[in-house]
């Protein structure tokens, strides 16, 4: 008998695709496995509005940053709601993309949820989350423990998020799995195709690529000097930037190209993004705050290996020497050395290449991970059905 599922998320499901791309991915995993979902979202409307007046008085009076949803009353509130829509429909599990949406919940309905980060993960790491008032941090951690006390399981996507459920909130390892998030491909290659792409990347004139909006957190800094330290050693890169317009300094101008936003929804800058993927030779982007990092599995898919830092849960999907190369600190030279170090060889580096598309395809492309996750679903709702009511 098809699984009843109930997809529960104080954020509106009809936005997923254009702003959530996760939370996304997870109900299309659903649909295209099950065909009884019901869907309870944006269950904080119109309880959210209130909660901008004590991010305004925060930031205005005391100069805090606040994160105004790590409110225990709106999930109680929610929760109320929420349990009497649970009331009157049959179902076999309850999936939450987080924890804040079944913290209160009182249906015995198995629960599970599938996130990249413990709140504790969160705070003094983005920026969002550092110089907080400490209350909001109590409510948060309280909000964070209640969620995944309340879970029957909990999936994260990396041993980062797991490591500190387990430390800080005293969970049972033993309800916990790691499933990464996984990305489509930019397209399937057959074998002819991965040579012809990788024949015409010139490692003389390396082109190296950066996606991403928030150029500050993901070391922007990083990469500028980095640059300059490989044209000291005559290596001149063309770096090309996707998603935001930073300033470039004089000295780094024939270095670096502006591509500004590009939107994947749109056919043309998809079109774009894709051509420029696969003329580049590397994907660099230093985060110095990372949950997971989609774009690295994006970059894998494009046979482009990554230049990463290992921070947060980034060690989940970067494998160092294998998919990529994961620096322990900020110093750009010891960036310069991994880039030197990927095109110092071509041999080298079309393997290196191969290698990353190869573990892609065996671990991180989207497929791969809707099977482990429908099996991890099916297990759940399995071993709950054997227990005796």
């Amino acid at each position: 008998m098809d699984k009843r599922i109930v997809f529960v998320s104080h954020l509106d499901s009809t936005k997923f695709k254009a702003h959530h791309t996760a939370l996304y991915q997870q109900l299309c995993m659903f649909k295209n496995n099950f065909e009884d979902i019901n869907i309870i979202d944006n269950t904080l409307t119109p309880l959210n509005e209130l909660t901008k007046i004590n991010a305004f008085f925060y930031k205005k009076i005391f100069g805090k940053n606040y994160q105004r949803l790590r409110q225990k009353w709106l999930y109680k509130n929610t929760a109320r709601k929420t349990d009497k829509i649970l009331n009157r429909i049959a179902s076999d599990l309850i999936f939450a993309p987080g924890s804040l949406d079944i913290a209160y919940l009182q249906s015995d309905i198995p629960k599970i949820i599938w996130t990249d980060a413990t709140f504790n993960n969160l705070v003094n790491y983005y920026p969002q989350y550092c110089n907080l008032p400490d209350s909001n941090i109590k409510n948060g951690n309280i909000l964070e423990k209640k969620g995944l006390e309340n879970a029957n399981h909990i999936i994260f996507t990396s041993d980062w998020a797991k490591d500190d459920a387990i430390n800080t909130y005293g969970i049972d390892k033993n309800k916990i799995s790691v499933i990464p998030f996984g990305a489509l491909p930019i397209k399937e290659f057959t074998k002819i195709e991965i040579d012809k792409v990788l024949k015409q990347r010139n490692l003389a004139k390396p082109q190296l690529l950066f996606i991403g909006v928030d150029w500050e957190r993901k070391g922007g800094n990083i990469i500028l000097e980095t640059l300059r330290i490989l044209k000291s050693r005559n290596i001149f890169p063309e770096l090309h930037i996707i998603g935001v317009n930073p300033i470039i300094p004089p000295d780094l101008h024939e270095n670096i190209v502006l591509h500004g936003f590009l939107n994947r929804k749109i056919a043309d800058d998809n079109l774009k993004i894709n051509e420029i993927m696969l003329n580049s030779i590397l994907y660099f982007m230093p985060s110095q705050a990372e949950a997971l990092g989609l774009v690295f599995i994006e970059a894998n898919s494009a046979l482009l290996p990554v230049i990463a830092k290992n921070t947060g849960g980034v060690s989940s999907i970067v494998k160092n020497g294998i998919n990529g190369y994961l620096i322990e600190d900020n110093n750009p030279r010891s960036y310069a050395e991994a880039i030197t170090k990927a095109i110092n060889s071509r041999e080298q580096y079309l393997q290196f290449c191969k290698d990353a598309y190869g573990y892609y395809r065996e671990n991180l492309k989207s497929d791969i991970i809707e099977k482990r996750f429908i099996s991890k679903i099916n297990s759940i709702t399995a071993l709950s059905s054997t227990k005796p009511a």
